[in-house]
């Protein structure tokens, strides 16, 4: 699935050798399965949880009980200075993703490829691992590219790993509280605290935050590991964006917060 970039949105058929795809805000080991879709619209909120319709066939087959997993939605990226910023969607209701990897192809306005990201990476890294992205649910990804690379014009996104009933899996649930930003030499702070809750194990999970913060320059996302953090106690954090010379002011968008592996799900392992 294909974004533009600000100045034009487009659509861009998937690569011959690529079933590329696409909300959310990276392990890039595919698995056997791999289930495309394809859009014909944008979604008109990324707060929305139903999926963009698909494209009336008149020579497909009557339609599933049971319709395709519809692919991550990147509902926007940008630039600042040399990092790209993309924010996710799951439009999903009842699958999701845990532990995927991923490969996210940058293009050119020219058409070109600038860049594949993902591309070997090791299983589980945080730079190509999107660690959980449940119905609904959001995720944001942040690259540092080469200061020499061409601006980015669209990309796509291709997620080779099977999607997850999410009324099978027990994923623990992080509360995130007392939220704000705030300046720093690095960039937008990002500061609160997390309390995780889960039925299936006491932990600790190392815990991933994603925190999506609007500025001068548009968005931009923070997310790394705030550590480990036990269960049904509040875990202070902070995820600094590393972006300096961002000017403010900030405003907080949004933060998300998941562990980053599910007690019974065979591709999570414990980290902790």
């Amino acid at each position: 699935m294909m974004l533009a970039g600000e100045r034009r949105r487009s659509y861009r058929p998937p690569l011959p050798l690529l079933l590329l795809m696409a909300w959310s805000l990276a392990a890039c080991a595919a698995d056997d399965t791999v289930v495309v879709a394809t859009a014909t619209a944008r979604p008109a909120s990324v707060d929305d949880p139903s999926p963009p319709a698909f494209a009336p066939d008149s020579h497909a087959p009557s339609p599933s009980p049971t319709p395709l997993p519809w692919d991550p939605w990147p509902t926007r990226f940008n630039e600042v200075g040399d990092v790209l910023m993309i924010e996710l969607a799951n439009e999903n209701r009842t699958v999701g993703l845990v532990r995927s990897g991923f490969e996210l192809t940058l293009f050119a306005e020219d058409g070109g490829i600038i860049e594949i990201i993902g591309f070997e990476a090791s299983p589980g890294a945080p730079c190509c691992t999107i660690y959980q992205l449940p119905p609904g649910g959001g995720y944001g990804l942040a690259h540092r590219m080469d200061p020499a690379a061409p601006p980015v014009h669209s990309i796509q996104l291709f997620v080779p790993d099977e999607w997850v009933e999410w009324d099978e899996v027990d994923a623990p649930v992080v509360d995130l509280t007392a939220l704000s930003v705030q300046e720093s030499d690095e960039g937008p702070r990002v500061i609160g605290e997390a309390t995780v809750r889960s039925q299936a194990d006491n932990g600790p999970f190392q815990v991933w935050v994603v925190a999506i913060v609007d500025s001068a320059s548009g968005f931009i996302v923070a997310a790394e590991s705030i550590g480990c953090a036990p269960t049904g106690e509040p875990h202070a954090f902070e995820v600094t964006s590393e972006l300096p010379g961002v000017d403010g002011p900030y405003v907080l968008d949004r933060v998300v917060a998941y562990t980053m592996t599910i007690p019974g799900v065979t591709s999570s392992t414990d980290e902790c």
